[in-house]
């Protein structure tokens, strides 16, 4: 063991240590950006779910208030609503118009 050199050893332990680290940093760096989600921010969901809750609300108004007759050669049929529109009438009325 008199030969033996202290020093090297140290420095390949070293130098395998550093290598090694910088190795797993590359590789975690690789993991995280594979598996990074995005995630939108609170006032996006709020914003999205102000429109659609107003949208429903506007849909369900215009069904109770907003009424409008046609008449047809066939007879007269009765709509409600404007964005969901539900109409009702005669079943010569459906074959007249095609439904």
């Amino acid at each position: 063991m008199k030969n033996y050199q202290f020093e090297v050893l140290d420095e390949e332990i070293n130098r395998n240590k550093a290598e090694a680290i910088l190795r797993d940093t590359k590789q975690k760096y690789i993991t995280e950006k594979k598996t990074k989600k995005y995630k939108l921010k609170k006032w996006v969901y709020v914003t999205l779910w102000t429109l659609f809750v107003g949208f429903i609300a506007i849909s369900i108004y215009q069904l109770i208030t907003i009424k409008t007759y046609h008449t047809t050669p066939a007879g007269t049929y009765q709509c409600i609503g404007k964005f969901i529109k539900v109409c009702n009438g005669s079943e010569e009325v459906a074959d007249y118009l095609g439904v």
